[in-house]
């Protein structure tokens, strides 16, 4: 997945101490994200909710043990805690909430998923759940 941005307006750098202003970027340029910046750690996002997702989830926390981890698809608790407090003990550090921006933003269609990055592009891997 190639994260891109849609210039929407004109970005400039107004004049300022004899210096011109100066154009950023210039309405509808198209922009890769990963041109300017990385993703330092790679992202986990499951629905916590999800016995095997959880499983998934844990394997690659082993894997990746910096990654951050993000919830989706919760709405209610679990287990009586907020969900952001009830994943971050699940997991063993902080969790953050994922919304359907975030989605469009990674490119993140499912879940659970991890999101790490090559190159200028954004590798996202599914998992489907076993028949047990």
């Amino acid at each position: 997945f190639t994260p891109t941005f849609t210039v929407p307006h004109d970005i400039v750098i107004p004049a300022h101490d004899a210096q011109p202003m100066r154009v950023l970027a210039k309405q509808g340029q198209v922009i890769n994200i990963l041109d300017h910046t990385s993703l330092q750690i790679p992202l986990i996002v499951l629905d916590p909710t999800s016995p095997w997702q959880v499983r998934i989830a844990r394997q690659w926390a082993s894997q990746y043990p910096n990654a951050d981890i993000f919830y989706a698809n919760v709405t209610q608790p679990i287990d009586g805690m907020p969900a952001q407090l009830a994943v971050a003990q699940q997991f063993g550090h902080r969790a953050f909430p994922w919304g359907p921006r975030m989605s469009e933003r990674f490119g993140v269609q499912f879940v659970p998923a991890l999101v790490t990055q090559e190159g200028k592009r954004l590798r996202i891997e599914y998992r489907r759940p076993r028949a047990e």
